[in-house]
């Protein structure tokens, strides 16, 4: 018995619609059971990821220093990226426990509802210097970093270059030049630094030259949106020419 063209599709179309449904179940189900995987077990895996990095055994203390590293930052709601272990395993045995601690007080200041992954400080920290020198780093400057409002931007901007003074961050952000209609614009910042990505902080003569060139400017004013549309232009690595 031949079946009608119309009454197959409509079977074909129940069959998807069942299958459809059926992965979004098992889907839901694989996050549930991630979610009510205990705190130890991931733990346990964030370390022995570490591990495989590492260029020597840790003590039971290092091994604690480190655990409770990723505790901290996951129990922060913050993803922890494969980078972070491979910072981590830069450091020399009488610098890991220093580095997880300055690493844990970053991230127990910073916004996480921005921040949503470890990748915001380890893409900054490159090298064994760069590692060192973020160890040597005040604590109140480590902190008065991660509370920046525009941490992900001077994060591209310092990417591969190592951690900013939080002090000198301050003062990057206190410059009259970002400000617009008498307040501080995070467009206009976030636009001018993704010109920047990987080339470290800008001088504040240089932001002031660019942004006083007159393709910006309406009456005599900075309008934040030309330069915002215009930043596909200037993401080739240099300041453009003026041209009115």
């Amino acid at each position: 018995m031949k079946i009608s063209c119309k009454k197959r599709d409509k079977v074909l179309g129940f069959f998807v619609v069942l299958l459809l449904q059926l992965c979004s179940v098992v889907m839901a189900a694989k996050k549930n059971v991630e979610r009510s995987l205990p705190v130890a077990t991931t733990i346990s895996s964030e370390y022995g990821a570490f591990l495989q990095l590492a260029r020597f055994t840790p003590s039971a203390e290092q091994q604690r220093a480190v655990e409770r590293l990723f505790a901290q930052i996951q129990e922060r709601h913050i993803t922890i990226k494969p980078t972070l272990y491979k910072i981590l395993a830069l450091a020399d045995s009488n610098q890991l426990i220093a580095l997880c601690k300055k690493t844990a007080l970053f991230f127990s200041h910073v916004d996480n509802s921005r921040i949503k992954n470890s990748g915001c400080l380890s893409s900054m920290l490159r090298t064994k210097k760069h590692m060192s020198d973020f160890i040597g780093q005040a604590d109140a400057g480590i902190a008065l970093l991660a509370t920046c409002p525009c941490l992900s931007s001077v994060a591209g901007m310092c990417s591969k270059r190592g951690v900013p003074d939080g002090g000198q961050v301050k003062k990057l952000l206190s410059w009259p030049v970002w400000r617009a209609n008498g307040e501080f614009s995070e467009q206009l910042f976030r636009s001018f630094s993704g010109m920047l990505a990987s080339k470290g902080l800008p001088k504040e003569t240089d932001v002031t030259e660019m942004l006083s060139w007159p393709c910006w400017r309406l009456h005599g004013h900075l309008v934040v949106s030309f330069f915002a549309r215009s930043l596909p232009c200037l993401l080739a690595g240099g300041c453009l020419k003026s041209r009115v």
